[in-house]
């Protein structure tokens, strides 16, 4: 896995433009993936697992993970990602679901995809949780929550080093969420 991060630094450097198309491409392409898989009864993990490696692999973050709660421990913790120190970073993705007005936490309660381009922008700063600043080097990241009748499921943070070095386009959000909107059908299908 690691091996995927260090290819990827040293491809050539693909236009913006032709970035765009081949990340619809992608995308499009393993949600069809997915949904074959769905239709087929493979494991929720192995769902999972494709929608986050389209998520890093599609749009061309640093890192992706995936997290579950942990009802036991009233917490959401990471289980599994790609990208180059993943085993550190999963461990590091770990939080009280006990409410407090952090991103993360807004996330979760009202279902709703953040991207935040810069992780240093004085409009955002004070919402990023410190366990996440301090863990992470993310200058952009990603979050999706994965709620299943109103209670928080998992969550997908995919994130880049650079700040501004990650455009997702409209319809890329689209197929995104679409991806998501996937694994959430899959954790209602199993349980």
């Amino acid at each position: 896995m690691q091996g995927a991060s260090r290819a990827a630094a040293t491809a050539p450097q693909v236009p913006p433009r032709d970035r765009a198309r081949i990340s619809r491409d992608v995308l499009s392409g393993e949600i069809q993936v997915i949904t074959n898989a769905m239709v087929e009864g493979r494991s929720l993990n192995y769902i999972l697992r494709i929608v986050v490696e389209t998520i890093y692999t599609g749009v061309g973050f640093d890192h992706a993970i995936f997290a579950l709660r942990e009802p036991k421990r009233a917490a959401m913790a990471g289980r599994f990602g790609l990208g180059e120190g993943l085993d550190t970073l999963v461990d590091r993705f770990n939080f009280a679901l006990e409410f407090v007005p952090e991103l993360f936490h807004i996330v979760l309660k009202k279902n709703i995809d953040v991207f935040v381009t810069d992780s240093g922008d004085s409009k955002i700063v004070s919402r990023i949780p410190d366990w996440y600043r301090e863990g992470f080097s993310a200058g952009a990241f990603l979050l999706f929550p994965i709620i299943v009748r109103d209670i928080p499921f998992g969550m997908i943070n995919a994130d880049a080093d650079r700040a501004n070095s990650i455009s997702i386009h409209e319809d890329e959000i689209k197929l995104l969420s679409t991806l998501r909107n996937r694994a959430v059908l899959a954790v209602r299908q199993s349980i």
